[in-house]
C-alpha cells in the first residue's frame, strides 16, 4: 500500500547524523558537557533534543504511566531498561516530587550547544505525559514546548523528536502545522511529508543504527557493541545514504563515554560526513547531496 505521507523525490545525502535525547536532569547536567567536549575535539556537529519543561511529576505519572498499563492503552517505543539502583531511584524520587524545568536550569548549556553550531530541537514538554496522551494533551504538548523554546531562545524550534518515537497521522498534522522541518523517529526511511493540510512539508529523519545502551543492556560486550555499530554505519552509509545514531545522555553520557568517543572516532577517521538534522533535511529536499 503506497505511503500517502511521502511528498515528494527527496534522496538522501550521504551523511552520519549524531542525535542527543535530553530526557534528564542528571543528563543535562553530567552526559552533556562530556557529549560537547567530545564532538569539539572531533569538530562534529549534533542535533540535541530537549525536553522544554520536566521529565515527570507524580500526578502526570500516576495518569500517564499506570492508568496506561491499567487501560492496555499503548505508549510509544520505550527505550532500554539497565537497572534502578540507588543513584537513578534517588532521581526518580525527586522527579517525582520536586520536578525541574530543564531550560530553567541548563539554559547556558543548551545555548552552548546552539552557540557551538549544533542544532537543539523539543523533546516535548513534559516527558512522562508522551506515555499515553490523549489529542488535547498532544496539542497542549506541542503549544508549551514551542513556546518555552521560544522563551530560551527568542526563535521558533525547527526540529523536533518525539518521546518515546511517537509517530502518527496526529503528531504529523501537529509537527507541520508547527512549522518544524524536521522530525526524527525510530526507524522507517528518509521522506519527505506532505500531511495535506496546506502546511509546508518537513522531513522525516529515521534513526537507523542500534544505540550503544540498547545493545550494552542487552549483555552485548563493549567490544561487540562497537563492532556492531561500526558495521552498522558502514552499511547503512553505503546502502541508504543515510546512518543515523542516537544516545541518551543520562547513559552513553555517563556511562559509556570512552566506548561513545570511540564510535564517534571511527566516523571521523572513515571520512563519513557529518551534519545536522537540519542540514540534512535541507539537502534531502535539494535532491540529496554527494
Amino acid at each position: 500500500m503506497p505511503n500517502k505521507s511521502r511528498g515528494g523525490p527527496g534522496k538522501a545525502p550521504k551523511m552520519f547524523l549524531f542525535r542527543v535525547d535530553i530526557d534528564s536532569v542528571s543528563g543535562l547536567l553530567r552526559g552533556v558537557p562530556r557529549i560537547l567536549s567530545i564532538l569539539d575535539r572531533l569538530d562534529m556537529e549534533g542535533t540535541f533534543y530537549s525536553i522544554m519543561g520536566w521529565e515527570g511529576d507524580l500526578i502526570s505519572s500516576l495518569r500517564h504511566r499506570f492508568l496506561r498499563s491499567r487501560r492496555g492503552i499503548p505508549g510509544g517505543a520505550s527505550g532500554a531498561s539497565w537497572g534502578m539502583g540507588p543513584v537513578r531511584l534517588l532521581e526518580h524520587s525527586r522527579c517525582l516530587l520536586y520536578p525541574v524545568k530543564i531550560p530553567a536550569l541548563g539554559s547556558g548549556l543548551l545555548n552552548e550547544i546552539r552557540g557551538g553550531g549544533h542544532c537543539l530541537g523539543v523533546h516535548g514538554y513534559v516527558h512522562v505525559r508522551w506515555h499515553s496522551p490523549s489529542p488535547r494533551e498532544l496539542e497542549e504538548e506541542f503549544e508549551k514546548m514551542t513556546l518555552a523554546f521560544r522563551d530560551l531562545t527568542g526563535e521558533s524550534p525547527r526540529a523536533i523528536a518525539t518521546p518515546l518515537g511517537h509517530d502518527g497521522p496526529g503528531v504529523r498534522k501537529l509537527v507541520a502545522r508547527h512549522n518544524f522541518k524536521t522530525l526524527t523517529g525510530l526507524g522507517g526511511d528518509p521522506e519527505l511529508v506532505d500531511t495535506g493540510d496546506g502546511s509546508l512539508p518537513f522531513v522525516y529523519i529515521p534513526v537507523n543504527v542500534d544505540s550503544i545502551e540498547f545493545l550494552r543492556t542487552s549483555g552485548i560486550s563493549r567490544k561487540g557493541t562497537y563492532e556492531r555499530i561500526t558495521r552498522k554505519i558502514l552499511e547503512a552509509e553505503r546502502a541508504h545514504g543515510l546512518a543515523s545514531l542516537y544516545v541518551h545522555p543520562r547513559y552513553e553520557g555517563s556511562h559509556e563515554i570512552e566506548l561513545l568517543e570511540k564510535v564517534l572516532s571511527f566516523v571521523r577517521d572513515e571520512g563519513i560526513e557529518t551534519g545536522t538534522h537540519l542540514q540534512f533535511a535541507d539537502a534531502f529536499k535539494n535532491g540529496g547531496a554527494g
